[in-house]
Parts: structure tokens; sequence; C-alpha cells
């Protein structure tokens, strides 16, 4: 996506998506398992800055990685 913010200033970023699900399962009536994926098909997120006046073009670009993410927790009741 290509965002012009300025007439000297363009913003160039990649798609992103997360995906989630979990799964739970009932040991008991008083402890429940559940276990937690956030972020399924993580996608390394890009963006480039392009600054341009009379004089120079300065570019900045940029990686930010993500990963998945899983979480196990178990739920008690007293």
């Amino acid at each position: 996506m290509l965002i012009q913010q300025t007439e000297t200033t363009q913003v160039r970023t990649s798609k992103r998506r997360v995906w989630d699900a979990y799964a739970q399962w009932t040991q008991t009536r008083d402890l429940t398992w559940r276990l937690g994926l956030s972020n399924l098909a993580p996608l390394d997120a890009f963006s480039e800055t392009v600054i341009r006046n009379a004089a120079f073009i300065t570019t900045t670009d940029s990686v930010n990685k993500t990963f998945l993410n899983w979480t196990l927790r178990a739920e008690m009741r007293f």
C-alpha cells in the first residue's frame, strides 16, 4: 500500500494478517485446559519511507519480524 503523506513524503507498507485459534479440554468439572495459538501464519511487515526535496532523497526501509505465539493455561474452580 502506498500513501502520499505530503508533497515530499511517501510511505509504502506491506500486508498484515493475524490468525488466532484455541482448543479447550475439560478434564474434570473443576479443571479445564486451554491451548491458544496466535499469529498462525506470520508475515513479516515491511515499510519504506521516501522523503524528497530539491537537494536530496532519503529512503528508510524497515522489516518487523512476527512470530507464532502459543499459550497453555490451566483453569481451576475452587
